[in-house]
């Protein structure tokens, strides 16, 4: 006969996947993929840890995250699950380990196409950030009250800049 758990120790569990839930939840959809393909194949993950700037990131779960592969990466550590797990600090191994879940959980056959997917997600991230960049500058151009031609110029050079990207 199975043990019936305490109600403590149930709404311990309750309490740990509220936290989990809402620790996932502060990803958006780019930043979980990318963690996903990372965790699921450390094989290719040298390719998003060269590329993503944890600037680009807006959690700050998955900006720990990234951070604590980056570490292990440059360091010359193994990037599989097991050791990446035992690297970092509690409140991120069970979101690490959700992620892994979630991630194997999904089609086996879209492992085939990851260093693609890794690839054209890194791209959207650096779109993405230059993107938030413009839009800075362009409000800060807009706060600051140049010359009108002063303000042509530096608009000028941010489309060169777009135009030299494509």
């Amino acid at each position: 006969m199975l043990r019936q758990p305490s109600s403590r120790t149930s709404n311990t569990r309750k309490c740990n996947l509220k936290m989990q839930n809402a620790r996932l939840s502060e990803l958006s959809s780019i930043e979980r993929e990318l963690l996903e393909l990372i965790i699921v194949l450390p094989r290719v993950a040298h390719v998003a840890l060269e590329q993503v700037c944890l600037e680009w990131l807006d959690s700050d779960p998955a900006r720990q995250i990234l951070d604590a592969y980056q570490q292990l990466w440059f360091s010359g550590q193994s990037l599989e699950l097991d050791d990446v797990l035992k690297a970092i600090d509690d409140p991120l191994k069970e979101l690490v380990a959700t992620l892994a879940e979630q991630a194997r959980a999904k089609n086996p056959y879209s492992q085939i196409y990851t260093p693609f997917r890794l690839q054209i997600l890194t791209s959207r991230m650096c779109e993405i950030h230059e993107q938030r960049a413009r839009s800075q500058k362009i409000a800060e151009l807009q706060a600051k009250g140049l010359a009108e031609q002063e303000e042509q110029d530096i608009l000028q050079t941010v489309i060169r800049e777009s135009l030299r990207r494509q």
